[in-house]
């Protein structure tokens, strides 16, 4: 059972009862807190505690120095990559954390075009391979931007701790797999680097990168040194398929037909590089590329064109599908990224330093993982019964306010999908045939009213148990 599937106090012992913050009572301070979260996801502080003492208890706690980013979220961390098994896929990526540049917030750095103010976020989400399946996240790290000498030069650019330095360094935080996992790390154009690569092959685990440049030089198996383009120009069509693309803001779902070209390479070293890179002496790494481009597209759109380098065997048509359809999972990391700043609304949250902020992007991110995993049950398992996904009273307490649908039982048991639908319903969510499926806001307002239903009915109970 995925951890999003119990009691909301069982959620938060389970994923918070071992942080290791110092006191045995801040721990039990960060499982109420995270229980009272987990309840109503999406409102304030005020409106989560509802009490002036378990809301000054909160601020107390995101205060002490030992209640930090990484003391909070670690123990989720170790229990993601403890449970997986089989073949599983890292999807890396960051995102900025932007507080408003009006409020007055003492330790951040500057973000988006500089006149925000947060910090960038970057994530490991483990998925199965084979499945929407979410494990949780393997690893964070949070990185603050810096000014940079307008004239700085790249051996000096090398020396210093380099934005782009996140991707490996997260490779460094997840390392190896256990007896028996297989894990891949997913990568856009930002992991596209020698060292992380490089990293990926120390700790024996793969890798699908997005080529972010066309220009770079790669030796051919024949041993002659080419630019990446001129390779693949050179490169037979392995195969053509048609991809199902979903309907995105500005544009609507369409088939898109490709051909894919794939081949050997190897990656040289580069020239210069950075001193922990020197230290290695690494040597040129093999892998395989993949290059997916799409014919006759619609004029009004930008057409699909992707360069993969991968570590997994790409020697057929069918294993280049393989890695393409791993790549496409990137958009789970993106929903993500809508939970927690939608969602769980961390960019409004009103701390007034940098540090205790942090902390409350920890405690916020696994709960963005928590509801998260309903909207991937609510896909990739729609038939199985609800109650094993969220508490039965949850279930009991939704049905008594959605009206039936027409020629359905009263009695008939509720699937995960029409729970999820029919809590998004309770959101605002209508549901009509162009509607397609709910967005976390209408989700968000159904688990509030919800939440709100279920504490008027404990209060009933109890009132009821005194007379």
């Amino acid at each position: 059972m995925d951890a999003m599937l119990l009691q909301p106090q069982a959620w938060a012992a389970a994923q918070f009862g071992s942080a290791q913050l110092g006191d045995r009572r801040r721990s039990q301070r960060l499982v109420k807190l995270a229980t009272q979260v987990a309840a109503n996801p999406s409102d304030s502080f005020p409106d989560q505690t509802e009490v002036w003492g378990d809301l000054k208890a909160a601020y107390r706690l995101f205060d002490c120095a030992e209640v930090t980013f990484a003391a909070i979220a670690s123990p989720h961390w170790q229990q993601t990559r403890g449970n997986s098994s089989g073949r599983c896929l890292i999807l890396d990526d960051t995102t900025e954390i932007d507080f408003h540049p009006k409020r007055q917030i003492r330790g951040l750095g500057p973000v988006g075009n500089g006149h925000g103010q947060g910090f960038l976020l970057h994530s490991g989400l483990m998925v199965a391979a084979d499945s929407d399946r979410l494990y949780g996240l393997a690893g964070q790290l949070i990185y603050y931007r810096k000014s940079v000498a307008k004239k700085e030069t790249r051996t000096q650019r090398l020396k210093r701790d380099r934005e782009s330095g996140i991707w490996g360094q997260l490779i460094e935080q997840i390392g190896s797999p256990p007896p028996g996992a297989v894990w891949i790390h997913v990568m856009d154009r930002g992991g596209d680097d020698f060292e992380n690569l490089w990293r990926c092959q120390k700790h024996r685990v793969g890798w699908i990168a997005r080529a972010k440049s066309l220009n770079r030089k790669v030796a051919t198996p024949s041993g002659e040194e080419s630019e990446l383009q001129g390779y693949l120009a050179v490169l037979p069509v392995a195969g053509r398929y048609v991809l199902e693309l979903r309907a995105r803001p500005g544009q609507a779902a369409r088939a898109a037909q490709l051909e894919v070209r794939l081949g050997p390479l190897l990656m040289p070293p580069p020239r210069l590089k950075s001193p922990a890179l020197k230290a290695e002496r690494p040597t040129a790494i093999p892998q395989w590329v993949v290059e997916v481009r799409e014919t006759n597209p619609p004029a009004d759109v930008e057409p699909i064109h992707w360069v993969l380098y991968t570590s997994e065997s790409a020697q057929t048509l069918p294993e280049a599908r393989d890695i393409v359809a791993a790549y496409e999972k990137r958009w789970l990391i993106e929903e993500w990224h809508k939970a927690l700043k939608t969602g769980c609304q961390v960019q409004k949250r009103q701390l007034e330093t940098a540090k205790r902020l942090e902390g409350v992007v920890g405690l916020m991110s696994v709960e963005a993982v928590r509801l998260l995993q309903l909207k991937a049950a609510a896909r990739t398992a729609p038939d199985r019964p609800a109650e094993e996904f969220v508490p039965a009273r949850y279930v009991a307490a939704l049905r008594m306010v959605r009206k039936p649908k027409r020629n359905t039982a009263a009695t008939e048991p509720w699937s995960v999908r029409r729970f999820y639908r029919e809590l998004a319903g309770l959101g605002g969510f209508l549901g009509r045939k162009g509607d397609g499926e709910p967005g976390w806001i209408t989700l968000w307002r159904g688990w509030e009213k919800l939440h709100w239903m279920l504490r008027g009915a404990d209060c009933l109970a109890r009132l009821q148990g005194r007379e």
